[in-house]
């Protein structure tokens, strides 16, 4: 019987496999660990028909997952080298697949017999690869011993990236031993390229607790340099207390670490340690202690100026200052900043802060040292608008009186954060109204009614003018209350107290600005609605001649404040010292491309006396014409502008385009019409852009008739308001009619009203 099954063994080993049926077979075997399947298995027929490819990448696929069971009998009987020989080159891709796999799995029997196959434990060619690196980024430790078994093994193969930074970096003590085991510990003050950092500075630039501190103490029981330079600048010591690493400080200290080294920065360590120390606010007072202990001066300021103490009131270090204090230190070096300090960094939870400042009093802090802009901790007091701490300093001797460089007293300082809040500023105040304080300045360009908040209430405005708020001549511009409203504190209530305290509605300031040129400046409709109700005078001129209304006309769009100033009486005929009138301010900065948006200000404007004004000059040259000439959206004023005989004869020609006028389907007729209302022939050539349309043009100059002729000298002699001049002549209707071009233009175009809503579609085809 047994004959018999040996006999069919045979037979079915004889057969050939499909290749669908040999793949199961072998995949279930090699994840079963059976190594006589997969045996018999790699010496059974395949049919002939089957891929190569197919076969090669199952039995890649096999091979991985044989050494990701870590079998080797299986490896050796799956792999071959054509799996990463091609050619007879190999493969680095296959290479890096196979070894990665194997250190993975931490499988130092796997790597070996690669190796032994041909595989390399490094390549530098593309991506650039390297069998230690990768057991150390991944902890691998089995594979690690044995490749630095390997003879001739580079124990410092990447030179931008020492292998001994790598488990430094990750705190990774168990890698770290291996290798500082090992001739790897000849380059471990090797730094990488990037950052200039040795394995020592890794630990530090990455220090995460206990792991790391492990790592440093390897580091430098295995000889590191703890005083080496590290990033090109600094070293560990000052590197940790920068990092805030007290833990470090402390171990490095101990360790014989140079106390003195070159300066970091501005900073010493001592410095260093008062700047950052929040994470163990005891372990740093520990450092601060043992430099003191050692002869580090307490009171060295820094590069900048700062002393440790200062240093330590900033960080908010409670511990530190105590053991500065128990060193002796001068807390009113340097100028008393440290008392300043601690005040500044006053916030809503305060009770670190109040200790700080305690500690420095009873230290003998001096209230009245003041800083380079005279800032005196009072004054931050104040400006932090703290009742108890502004009393405190007062008890203390804090001059009340005193101002900084700008002559700003506590009083403007404690009104900088009102934030609206009217009741706590009246109770400051009040503090300082009771010791004689003056809310008068040395300086007067920084009086105390430009710190008041822009929504005063009407009792806390008396209270200050009541004790001495100047509100007549305010500061040296010599402005009064009303110049400085702005619309967010006017109201009527105010107002009314004001006028009944005497502030004046006229008075001009150092530059003749009046309370209502102000308003117009600044465009402050609701003041400027009221001060016109009241009956300021609306047509007082400055020193630079300009009104209210030549003010308003520099700014843009503003149809409301013009109709409020007009129809109270402001006089368009006033000039300033330049001869400029208010409408040629209003063609300077108001007639642009979006003329579209700005023509019913104009037309309300040329309605108000504004239109004997359209042939002047502005200061830009341009008059009302030349200003729409250049707009297609302003064609109806165009028109309307010929129909009152305004001048057309300085067309520009310099650098210009071609008037959009002048590019209509009807623009013979345009020019045409031009040249009869007097516009010079040579300039309306300028504008013509095709070679027949200038030799029309002249044709029809050439054989204009003796009447046409005669009515374009007349027009040019009559000027501006021909409508009514020709009236006055008493001629007939239909010469008047000619004279006025009607037999030219359409007699919409002839007035204002309704100018820019025409319906008839026939006429709009001819203006545009």
């Amino acid at each position: 019987m047994y004959t018999a099954y040996k006999k069919v063994r045979k037979e079915e080993k004889n057969m050939a496999l499909s290749l669908d049926d040999f793949s199961s077979r072998l995949k279930s075997a090699v994840k079963a660990n059976d190594e006589n399947g997969v045996k018999e298995l790699m010496d059974q027929q395949v049919a002939t028909y089957a891929p190569v490819d197919k076969l090669k990448a199952l039995k890649t696929e096999c091979c991985v997952d044989a050494l990701t069971n870590r079998n080797l009998s299986i490896v050796n009987l799956v792999f071959t080298k054509e799996l990463v020989f091609d050619a007879g080159a190999l493969n680095l891709y296959k290479n890096v697949k196979f070894m990665n796999v194997a250190i993975a799995s931490d499988y130092a029997d796997g790597v070996h017999f690669l190796h032994s196959q041909g595989l390399l434990l490094e390549h530098l060619e593309g991506m650039p690869w390297n069998a230690l690196y990768r057991c150390v980024e991944f902890n691998k430790v089995e594979v690690l011993k044995y490749l630095l078994t390997v003879p001739g093994i580079d124990m410092n193969p990447n030179k931008d990236e020492p292998l001994l930074t790598l488990p430094a970096r990750q705190g990774n003590l168990r890698c770290l031993n291996i290798l500082l085991d090992s001739n790897a510990k000849h380059y471990i003050n090797n730094k990488n390229k990037m950052d200039a950092l040795s394995a020592l500075g890794c630990c530090i630039r990455y220090y995460k607790g206990s792991e790391h501190l492990d790592c440093l103490k390897a580091l430098t029981n295995a000889g590191a340099d703890i005083d080496a330079v590290i990033l090109n600048r600094t070293t560990p010591l000052l590197y940790a207390a920068e990092e805030d690493l007290p833990d470090v400080v402390l171990f490095l200290l101990n360790q014989g670490a140079n106390r003195t080294p070159r300066v970091y920065g501005d900073h010493k360590l001592l410095h260093l340690l008062c700047k950052y120390s929040e994470k163990s606010p005891d372990v740093s007072r520990e450092c601060v202690k043992n430099l003191i202990d050692s002869g580090a001066d307490a009171n060295e300021p820094s590069g900048c100026g700062e002393t440790p103490v200062l240093l330590a009131v900033i960080s908010g270090s409670v511990e530190i200052i105590k053991e500065l204090l128990k060193a002796g230190c001068d807390v009113n070096k340097p100028n008393g900043e440290s008392l300043r300090a601690s005040v500044r960094q006053l916030s809503d939870d305060m009770t670190v802060e109040k200790v700080i400042l305690k500690m420095l009093l009873d230290a003998g802090a001096d209230v009245n040292l003041f800083d380079e802009d005279g800032v005196t901790p009072l004054m931050l007091a104040a400006q932090q608008r703290d009742v108890e701490l502004i009393e405190l300093f007062i008890s203390l001797g804090a001059a009340v009186h005193a101002c900084d460089v700008s002559g700003r007293s506590v009083c403007h300082y404690s009104l900088a954060r009102a934030y609206g809040d009217t009741i706590k500023s009246k109770e400051l105040l009040e503090i300082f109204v009771k010791e004689g304080v003056s809310f008068a300045t040395s300086n007067p360009d920084v009086t105390l009614w430009h710190w008041i908040d822009p929504t005063p209430d009407i009792e806390f405005l008396k209270f200050l003018v009541n004790n001495g708020l100047e509100v007549h001549k305010i500061g040296s511009r010599e402005e009064n209350i009303l110049h400085c409203l702005n619309h967010e504190n006017f109201t009527e209530a105010l107002m009314e107290y004001l006028l009944g305290i005497g502030v004046d509605i006229n008075q001009q300031d150092k530059y003749g600005d009046t309370p209502l040129i102000s308003a117009a400046s600044d465009m402050k409709l609701d003041l400027l609605k009221y001060l016109v109700n009241i009956g300021c005078d609306m047509n007082i001129q400055n020193h630079e001649g300009q009104t209210a209304l030549m003010v308003l006309g520099q700014g843009h769009n503003y149809l409301e404040l013009l109709e409020i100033l007009l129809k109270a009486g402001a006089d368009t005929n006033l000039r300033d010292v330049k001869g400029q009138t208010f409408f040629q301010y209003y063609t300077a900065n108001n007639i642009s491309y979006q003329f579209e948006n700005q023509h019913k200000e104009l037309e309300f404007l040329l309605q108000n006396g504004c239109l004997p004004f359209i042939d002047i000059p502005n200061q830009d040259g341009d008059t009302l014409f030349t200003k729409v000439l250049s707009d297609i959206d302003a064609f109806p004023m165009l028109w309307f502008l010929i129909t009152e005989n305004c001048s057309l004869k300085n067309l520009p020609t310099t650098n210009c385009s071609i008037a959009p006028i002048f590019m209509t389907t009807d623009r013979v007729q345009n020019y045409e019409i031009f040249y009869e209302s007097g516009a010079p022939r040579d300039q309306i050539k300028q504008h013509l852009f095709e070679e027949k349309s200038v030799e029309n043009f002249d044709h029809f100059c050439n054989n204009l008739s003796l009447k046409s002729t005669c009515r374009r000298t007349i027009r040019g002699q009559l000027g501006l308001g021909i409508k009514e001049k020709v009236t006055k002549l008493n001629l007939p209707i239909a010469l008047q009619d000619f004279m006025l071009l009607k037999d030219r233009i359409p007699s919409k175009c002839f007035s204002l009203i309704g100018l820019f809503k025409r319906d008839d579609s026939k006429f709009k085809l001819w203006y545009e």
